[in-house]
Parts: C-alpha cells; sequence; structure tokens
C-alpha cells in the first residue's frame, strides 16, 4: 500500500466488500506520508475489488473502493464517493 500524500493514513479495515469482515490476518495500522507498507492477510481474500476503510480527521469511517487487475489496484474513485 503506497501513501503518496503529505498526511498520515489510518486503516481500520480491508474486506472484499462493503461492511464485510476483516481480511484474515489484517490488524488495522498507519501508514506514514510519503511511505510504503504491506497490507499483511491474504490477498486472496480481497478479490478484485477490494475495500478498505479509512479514519478521516472527524473519527468518521470513510470507505475506499479498489479496482484491480493482475498484481495492480488502484482507487475508483467515483464508487468510493457514492459509498
Amino acid at each position: 500500500m503506497s501513501n503518496p500524500t503529505g498526511y498520515y493514513v489510518v486503516l481500520s479495515n480491508a474486506s472484499n466488500r462493503m461492511d464485510g469482515t476483516p481480511a484474515r490476518g489484517f490488524s488495522p495500522l498507519v501508514i506514514a506520508p510519503k511511505s510504503n507498507v504491506t497490507l499483511g492477510g491474504d490477498a486472496s481474500e480481497l478479490g478484485r475489488s477490494p475495500v478498505l476503510t479509512y479514519v478521516n480527521d472527524y473519527g468518521a469511517r470513510l470507505p475506499l473502493i479498489f479496482s484491480c487487475t493482475d498484481n495492480s489496484c488502484a482507487v475508483d474513485e467515483a464508487k468510493s464517493r457514492k459509498s
């Protein structure tokens, strides 16, 4: 997972669907600015449309819905905004 921003990112969940149970082995984590981390857990459980939940500055938990092809995933901004 890459954090290209100048802000800390708190991830509270990684699942294969909205409001799903966390992938086996995933633990909540903080990603430092301009850094990369390994999420942990079993990537195959996340499927081709993983949903990572982050905590914003106000404490709300918001979804980031990804779209994956081969070994690369990117945020689907349109789907993430609708959720």
